[in-house]
């Protein structure tokens, strides 16, 4: 369930759009990083996949907009609460408007852990 009727939440997609456009461009692309997406709520993971694939509506080329602002989201796998984070991955994927990049990284065991100290 959705806390924000569509309206108010179509409006707060568009603005988080035109804000991003607004401040980003070729020649000061803009990184967003967003870690524990595995917390996420399924309104933030929405507003996270329209970010990244509602460009049209913008009037911005896609190509324009693919250079001007990465996202990179990190999330824990093995996590019960992953479906939504799946869910929003894989409909960013099926856009083609972005690509997707796996790292999978495993835990650092207590040797990597005492030389990183």
């Amino acid at each position: 369930d959705c806390l924000f009727p569509d309206n108010i939440k179509n409006q707060i997609h568009y603005l988080f759009q035109k804000l991003t456009h607004a401040i980003s461009n070729p020649q000061a692309p803009m990184m967003i990083f967003l870690d524990d997406l595995h917390w996420a709520d399924k309104e933030s993971l929405d507003l996270l996949t329209s970010l990244i694939t509602d460009v049209g509506h913008l009037g911005m080329d896609a190509d324009l907009d693919r250079r001007c602002v990465c996202f990179v989201a990190t999330y824990r796998y093995n996590e019960g609460r992953n479906r939504r984070v799946e869910k929003c991955v894989h409909a960013i994927e099926n856009s083609n408007v972005s690509q997707v990049t796996y790292l999978n990284l495993d835990g650092m065991g207590e040797e990597g852990t005492n030389a990183m100290i």
